[in-house]
C-alpha cells in the first residue's frame, strides 16, 4: 500500500516537472522569436504577461461559473438500472457493477449531505 502511493506521489510530481518545464521551454521559444522585433526587456515583458495572463483567466473562469444545477428527478436510478440489467448474467461483472454501484451511491449520498 506504501509502495502504491509513493509511486503515485513521485508520478504526480513527474508529471508536474513536466509541465513545468514544458512551460519554460513555451516562454523560451516565444522570448527567443520576439527577441528581434521588440528587443529583450519587451519580448520578455509580453511573454511574462501571456504567461500569467492564461492561468489567471482560467482562474476568473472557473470563478464566475455557475454551479451545475442538480438534476430533477432520479437520473442516477437509470445508471443503476442499466448496470444491473447488464451485469445479471456475468458474475465478473456483477462484482464490479456491485463495487461500481456501492461507489455510485456514496458519492450521491455525499452530494446530497453537502448540499
Amino acid at each position: 500500500m506504501g509502495a502504491q502511493i509513493s509511486k503515485a506521489a513521485i508520478l504526480v510530481l513527474v508529471a508536474a516537472a513536466l509541465i513545468w518545464i514544458g512551460i519554460a521551454f513555451a516562454g523560451f521559444a516565444l522570448l527567443t522569436a520576439l527577441t528581434p522585433a521588440l528587443g529583450l526587456a519587451g519580448a520578455a515583458a509580453i511573454v511574462a504577461a501571456l504567461l500569467l495572463l492564461g492561468p489567471l483567466g482560467a482562474l476568473a473562469a472557473l470563478l464566475i461559473r455557475r454551479p451545475p444545477r442538480p438534476a430533477e428527478g432520479g437520473n442516477h436510478e437509470v445508471l443503476l438500472t442499466l448496470l444491473s440489467a447488464f451485469a445479471r448474467n456475468k458474475p465478473l461483472v456483477a462484482i464490479a457493477s456491485a463495487g461500481l454501484l456501492g461507489i455510485v451511491e456514496l458519492l450521491l449520498r455525499r452530494r446530497k449531505r453537502d448540499e
